[in-house]
This record gives C-alpha cells, sequence and structure tokens, in this order.
C-alpha cells in the first residue's frame, strides 16, 4: 500500500516523489504483489500512478469516507442494480462503481 505522502507530494520536490512512486511500485511488481495508492483526490495522481503500473487506488476521487451502514447499502443498490429485470426482460452485465 503506497502512503498518501507520496501521492500528494507536499513532503518531496515532484522528481523525487515520481522516484518513490516508480520504486514502490516496481518493488511490488517484482515480488509479485499489487500495489494499492491511498489518498488519491485529482485525476492528475491517477493518470501518473496508472502510467507506473500501479494496480489499484483510493481517495476523494473516487468517494469522502463513510460509515458502514452507508458503505453496506451502496453495496446493496448496486447489487440490486445489476440483477436481470423479470418485468422489461432486460439484464445488466456489468456494474460501474465509480473507478476510472
Amino acid at each position: 500500500k503506497i502512503d498518501r505522502s507520496f501521492v500528494s507530494g507536499n513532503a518531496l520536490p515532484n522528481t523525487e516523489r515520481l522516484a518513490f512512486l516508480s520504486a514502490i511500485v516496481g518493488l511490488a511488481k517484482s515480488l509479485n504483489l499489487r500495489s494499492v495508492a491511498e489518498g488519491i483526490e485529482e485525476s492528475q495522481q491517477l493518470d501518473e500512478l496508472r502510467s507506473l503500473g500501479c494496480n489499484a487506488g483510493q481517495g476523494f476521487l473516487w468517494a469522502a469516507p463513510t460509515t458502514l451502514i452507508v458503505a453496506q447499502q451502496a453495496i446493496t443498490d448496486i447489487e440490486a442494480a445489476s440483477e436481470p429485470s423479470r418485468a422489461r426482460g432486460v439484464g445488466v452485465t456489468t456494474v460501474t462503481t465509480g473507478a476510472r
């Protein structure tokens, strides 16, 4: 898991930040591990991480932190939306969760 301090870049100059990100993602790849970046708030950060080969991310770009009850309801809503509609004979085969 890549700490948000490397994603946001507030503590390091951009070239050093990108070098750290590249090294962390590369290490994960060499160990056959998935890399997950936290604290992604802007699409530019997502683009950088994607270009480095980062596998996944989390942050305000997708959603703010929430309670367990709200998260469970969101999952229930997504599952309900993916069930075939018997009345119209239409089925949904994919669900968009907001991830880009």
